[in-house]
């Protein structure tokens, strides 16, 4: 259980780390579409304005990644600090402890038949159990998994929709 906890740990680090990512740059660019259009609202039509519009969602379908040679963001890059990086720190491998049975001496004058019958001269404690740590979802883990529940309940309520609108056709044909 603790292997998926730190793998949706992991991917959970990801997932923010590509989220904030999208948020900074839609952001921008919604405020520089924002700008535009309230230099252009009376000198264009509202046509060429909703296809200015078009182009965040342009934005929300590509990659944060996606840069051109050209933008300003590969201008000013290099100088800009490197952002957070997720340092994925693998557990230390699980060791396996043998136990060896002490060695019993058993005195001179003590004859074969009696030797089984000897305690051993010294007990070794028992190696203490091991129980790995339990490991708790981070807080980006928490988020990944908000999110993924808000788009299987807005899926399912696109199905419902589909399936209402169907209806309404089929009913009035």
């Amino acid at each position: 259980m603790s292997e998926f906890v730190q793998w949706l740990n992991s991917v959970g680090n990801l997932f923010i780390l590509f989220a904030i990512r999208m948020l900074i740059q839609s952001s921008v660019l919604i405020l520089a579409l924002w700008l535009l259009d309230l230099v252009l609202r009376r000198r264009v039509r509202a046509v060429v304005r909703y296809w200015i519009w078009l182009l965040v969602l342009v934005k929300l379908v590509l990659p944060p990644s996606l840069s051109s040679p050209t933008s300003l963001i590969s201008w000013i890059g290099d100088r800009l600090p490197e952002a957070a990086t997720v340092a994925l720190v693998p557990e230390p491998p699980i060791t396996i402890r043998t136990m060896v049975a002490p060695a019993v001496t058993m005195p001179m004058d003590v004859a074969p038949s009696q030797a089984t019958s000897v305690p051993p001269t010294r007990e070794t404690p028992l190696p203490a159990a091991t129980v790995a740590p339990m490991v708790l979802p981070a807080w980006q883990a928490m988020v990944l998994l908000a999110w993924v529940a808000a788009v299987i309940i807005m899926l399912v309520l696109l199905i419902q929709r589909a399936f209402f609108v169907l209806a309404l056709t089929a009913q009035s044909q």
